[in-house]
């Protein structure tokens, strides 16, 4: 089951803490409950929760988000059924070596919107990486696009983005993980130009953001702007093009249809239909199959709602 700490300072002030908070380090949680816990000073309280999502009536700390993700790494794969087993084995691999979380999903079969784009990738798997710090030459830090070309397999094409948060929001109670959910709505964009990649976000806070959090489905959005690629198309690898920008939206959502609903609203207004000559849009449901954890031990979502039975 998912474990939350919560961490009061000695004001009473209440953080959530994940495993990386950069105020009190690394916690080695040992089990909860029946065994030790070792914390850093203040106290912390560990509560195990029986639910797959959490929702508590608390203001949590602004200054940290649960499963904040400043900078990932995004591999869309086209696979065919005979590399599946391969290429699960090649992402739980490549999550132990980057020593990263990773969330594995597969595109819904059936997409229900005209503007769900049909790519021909299948599967789509974020890597949890650490931001490159000052503090440590360009020998010492991996390029995890160079990462992910060790072991892959080579039937499955396989495209793969470096990202950077650009912002991101939530419903005020919410403080799930990719894990929690069952899916992910993701939106790719790649914009003309910079003006055309301002537009588009500035609506977005303006129009978008406000529906969204007056909405009970809402759970929280994430936006990214990509600064590394390596296309399978030809295998080359580098910076963005001097003129293009591409991003990505990532929507988490207690409901199947309300995006869908919304984006239907909005396709309809003149500043849409604008903004669309200035970008192209693909838009995928992604449902998640596998979760990999730090230590690189897969945890099947099948095996888990086995045993919470």
């Amino acid at each position: 089951m998912p474990v939350i700490i919560l961490c009061f300072d000695h004001q009473l002030k209440l953080t959530v803490l994940g495993r990386d908070h950069p105020r009190f380090g690394l916690l080695a949680v040992d089990q909860v409950g029946g065994r030790s816990v070792l914390t850093p000073n203040p106290p912390v309280i560990v509560i195990q929760e029986a639910t797959r999502r959490l929702r508590l009536p608390l203001r949590f700390d602004s200054t940290y988000r649960s499963s904040y993700l400043p900078t990932m790494l995004c591999a869309w794969a086209e696979v065919d059924e005979s590399t599946r087993d391969q290429y699960a084995s090649y992402v739980t691999q490549t999550a132990a070596r980057l020593s990263a979380r990773a969330w594995h999903f597969e595109a819904e079969e059936n997409p229900t919107l005209e503007f769900e784009n049909p790519s021909r990738h299948n599967l789509f798997t974020i890597y949890d990486v650490p931001k490159p710090t000052a503090h440590k030459s360009s020998k010492e830090q991996s390029d995890p696009l160079s990462e992910l070309a060790h072991g892959a397999p080579k039937q499955a094409r396989i495209d793969k983005r470096v990202y950077e948060e650009i912002e991101s929001f939530q419903a005020e109670d919410y403080i799930g993980d990719f894990a929690d959910l069952d899916f992910l709505v993701v939106i790719t964009l790649d914009f003309k130009d910079k003006q055309a990649f301002e537009t588009y976000y500035d609506w977005t806070r303006k129009e978008l953001k406000p529906q969204m959090l007056n909405t009970p489905e809402f759970l929280r959005a994430r936006y990214y702007r990509a600064t590394q690629e390596s296309l399978a198309e030809d295998g080359t690898q580098g910076q963005q093009e001097a003129n293009r920008i591409k991003s990505l939206s990532i929507y988490e959502l207690d409901s199947d249809d309300w995006l869908w609903q919304r984006f239907v609203e909005v396709c309809q207004s003149d500043d849409w239909r604008r903004m669309e000559e200035t970008m192209d849009l693909e838009m995928r449901k992604w449902c998640l199959k596998r979760c990999y954890p730090d230590d690189g031990k897969v945890r099947d979502r099948k095996e888990e709602a086995n045993d919470d039975e």
